[in-house]
């Protein structure tokens, strides 16, 4: 089985935070975004996996090799032509099983039922307002019959939740290289959108089925990174490179057993995600609080926020905010 990570878009209603990183390496709950997809790959079996980049790939690139375990093949999509060109560009690697995530949605699912599934099945969580998503319509046998990107008025409360297993990708690659060659990107602003892609293989007689996400994070704006950040910090999972702290206030202590750069006066409120590789001094911390590596915060209090790496944080009160390096 092989996993696609689709990781290659510009991010711009996380502007200007994605102005110096890509959007799959923003931080949300002690680690990058793109960490909470690929960790929950070894549990499935999964060690053949694609990341397709574009916007900013090569940090993407590089922060690939710095994780241990087996490499990750990178598929670059040259022009940023919409998700469902993304997936296209990497359609020599469409067949046999695959799982395909998005780089910007972090799911909260049983998809080892997913990828147990013999028929095609996309994620799908029932939500208030579906209008900014992708909406499925299914029939009373619970296939899909319809797919439509944020209807004006949905018809149904299913969201595609940003996941998708096929036990065979080659009809997907076919329809793919159908909506690539028909131009279908003149009525979608420019852009080919994966689920028009999906319809074509319903339209074609494909069966396609769905599977449940419990919760899904689609983190692409500021106020919904920072409700995946709160909500992933209360119910933390295993992995990242931060100290989950749990329990009631305590100092932040260095040396061994404790934050290597915290110094005495600083508190932790949890549940935070504190990076080994950052420097607090006479700090307040917490709760719902990632602090990410190579920060340094000094006389300040701050909840409710994401402290991106390299930022630093004096003589401040921060409280529901994203916190990086000043632009250039």
């Amino acid at each position: 089985m092989r996993a696609l990570i689709i990781a290659a878009g510009r991010g711009q209603r996380l502007d200007p935070f994605t102005r110096r990183r890509p959007k799959p390496l923003l931080y949300v709950a002690g680690r990058p975004i793109l960490a909470h997809l690929l960790d929950v790959l070894p549990a499935l079996g999964i060690s053949d996996v694609l990341a397709v980049v574009g916007y900013l790939g090569e940090q993407i690139a590089a922060y690939l090799e710095t994780r241990p375990g087996p490499a990750v093949k990178i598929v670059v999509q040259e022009q940023l032509l919409g998700n469902g060109h993304a997936v296209y560009a990497a359609r020599a690697s469409l067949e046999g099983p695959i799982l395909i995530l998005f780089g910007d949605t972090i799911p909260r699912a049983d998809l080892r039922a997913a990828v147990e599934s013999t028929t095609a099945v996309i994620g799908v969580a029932e939500v208030e307002d579906a209008r900014p998503y992708g909406v499925a319509e299914v029939d009373g046998a619970g296939r899909v019959h319809r797919l439509v990107e944020k209807p004006a008025a949905p018809s149904s409360r299913l969201a595609v939740a940003g996941s998708y297993y096929f036990p065979d990708g080659r009809p997907l690659r076919d329809a793919l290289d159908d909506l690539v060659a028909g131009g279908a990107q003149a009525a979608r602003g420019g852009e080919f959108w994966f689920v028009d892609a999906i319809q074509r293989m319903i339209d074609r007689g494909e069966p396609v089925g769905t599977f449940r996400v419990e919760r899904f994070y689609d983190c692409g704006t500021p106020d919904h990174l920072l409700t995946a950040n709160r909500e992933l910090l209360a119910k933390p999972v295993a992995g990242g490179d931060g100290d989950l702290v749990a329990g009631g206030a305590q100092a932040a202590r260095g040396g061994r057993d404790g934050l290597p750069g915290a110094e005495s006066g600083s508190v932790i409120l949890p549940p935070c995600a504190i990076s080994r590789q950052a420097t607090l001094r006479d700090a307040r911390i917490g709760p719902f609080v990632t602090v990410a590596p190579d920060t340094r915060i000094s006389r300040a209090r701050v909840r409710d926020a994401i402290v991106l790496p390299g930022a630093v944080l004096e003589d401040a009160v921060v409280d529901h905010a994203i916190v990086d390096v000043p632009p250039a």
